[in-house]
């Protein structure tokens, strides 16, 4: 990949709008060494570590959804980046819910599904 990034660099003067990007991650990838790059297609995947013998990694993230709990309305969605721990984001996700529909529940009741 670098060989074909420096030809890339040396043989096209004017890096376009499209371009610029992908030879900025490129250059991420190639020198990364704690936040890696899994996809030049989709930079922001994670890596997620699920801990399960028969299903130990994913790519992607953590998505926190908010339904009620009878009739299945969506009252909230959040894209959890960054490795974190599923207890610290039940007081956003209400939060974020009652700014939608105005108020809070009384009741709320957990599922993880890892």
């Amino acid at each position: 990949m670098g060989c074909v990034k420096r030809d890339i660099e040396r043989k096209v003067e004017n890096h376009n709008i499209r371009l610029k990007p992908l030879l900025e991650i490129s250059e991420q990838i190639l020198t990364q060494s704690k936040n890696k790059i899994y996809s030049i297609h989709v930079p922001e995947m994670e890596y997620i570590s699920k801990g399960k013998s028969y299903k130990r990694y994913e790519f992607g993230c953590k998505v926190s959804l908010v339904t009620t709990s009878k009739s299945n309305w969506i009252v909230g969605v959040q894209a959890l980046h960054g490795n974190t721990y599923d207890g610290h984001t039940l007081k956003d996700a209400i939060n974020q819910m009652e700014k939608i529909v105005g108020f809070r529940p009384k009741e709320v009741y957990v599922l993880n599904h890892s």
